[in-house]
């Protein structure tokens, strides 16, 4: 009869496992819009605006990645203006994490540079 316990004991942790599960696993954020690198140039003046990215690769010329939709957590959020914001870790002495890719109207994919930064429109739960 001990076996038959054990077997209920299990059953009822796997029932309350799966009803937690979802609960762990959710993301925190939710992609609504497409993702938009914020790209500088210049040393002593530097212009900045903000490009559509369609892919990241880890290099210029790697594998290209979609850009996922949800996120458990992201650099700065502003829950105002409804906008997650995604450093891209580089410095002087650092590589940096991603490239950012678009593809063009005839379906060309054009290596936009190295993003400071990612952002896009979200929904936090």
């Amino acid at each position: 009869m001990k076996t038959g316990r054990a077997k209920q004991g299990l059953i009822g942790l796997l029932a309350i496992a799966a009803i937690l599960a979802p609960t762990f696993a959710r993301a925190d954020y939710m992609r609504t819009s497409r993702t938009e690198g914020f790209f500088c140039s210049g040393w002593v003046f530097q212009a900045c605006d903000f490009e559509v990215v369609d892919a990241i690769s880890e290099t210029k010329s790697s594998q290209l990645f979609s850009f996922e939709n949800e996120f458990t957590c992201v650099d700065e959020f502003n829950q105002s203006g409804g906008r997650c914001h995604l450093y891209n870790d580089h410095g002087s002495f650092s590589d940096p994490k991603y490239h950012a890719h678009r593809k063009n109207s005839d379906g060309i994919w054009e290596h936009l540079g190295v993003p400071e930064s990612f952002t896009f429109k979200f929904t936090k739960r």
